[in-house]
């Protein structure tokens, strides 16, 4: 995990101020996959997964991958729901056996069975450049699931990632069209911030299509350049 100091601390929660704030990367981080860095996290342990669905047309194809994530996580947790707000999505969970839930957080109530347990983490991968308010979601999340769950884990695509600057040098952007927004280290963590979530580490993580020449000669040592960012927050901080 890289540190956030506590001079960054005091810039994240809006103490201090800039307009041309430098927040290092500080600490050794390892390249892993978003995987590698999340599995043995939640191994074991009872978990929430927002957004679980993921895109209901490709949920096939990644299950004989093995890489659908909601599938992952139930072979690793000790306990698992899914919630999301994609009905036919909620469908085909039940259907294939999964314990799932449709439900929008910003509008609904957290389903009862789910509040009648408690949970070590809440898993938001791949959901919050998703979503029209960022802070909103998050901040809904703590107050709704907040009192039976510890922890929040965010992963987000990384705006500085070395793929985006390749594709800027031939004047382009490639992004899921579905995206409103792309995140930094910095500022996923002031957006949890914000939502009331006490961001306690952070990491960047790469891809799995990502060369060794790559890793070796690019990603070990610049971290900032690597695909994902990745955190774990304090839901009642």
């Amino acid at each position: 995990m890289l540190e956030i100091t506590d001079t960054d601390r005091e810039y994240l929660s809006g103490k201090e101020f800039s307009t041309i704030y430098r927040f290092g990367i500080r600490g050794f981080s390892k390249p892993k996959t978003r995987l590698e860095w999340l599995v043995p996290i939640v191994a074991n342990k009872r978990v929430i997964h927002f957004g679980c669905v993921d895109h209901l047309s490709i949920v096939e194809q990644r299950r004989k991958e093995n890489t659908w994530l909601h599938e992952i996580l139930a072979k690793n947790c000790t306990d698992l729901v899914g919630i999301d707000i994609e009905e036919q999505g909620i469908d085909y969970m039940q259907k294939e056996g999964f314990e799932a839930f449709r439900a929008n957080v910003l509008t609904d109530p957290a389903p009862e069975s789910v509040l009648a347990r408690k949970w070590d983490y809440l898993v938001a991968g791949e959901v919050l450049e998703h979503i029209d308010d960022p802070v909103a979601f998050l901040t809904a999340i703590r107050k709704k699931y907040g009192p039976v769950t510890e922890r929040i884990i965010i992963t987000v695509p990384n705006a500085l990632s070395y793929t985006n600057f390749r594709f800027a040098l031939r004047n382009t952007e490639m992004i899921n069209s579905d995206h409103r927004f792309w995140f930094t280290p910095f500022t996923l963590l002031k957006v949890a911030e914000r939502a009331g979530i006490f961001p306690e580490s952070f990491d960047l993580c790469v891809d799995e299509h990502f060369s060794m020449f790559s890793i070796k000669h690019w990603l070990k040592n610049r971290p900032l350049f690597r695909n994902r960012v990745v955190m774990v927050g304090r839901l009642n901080g």
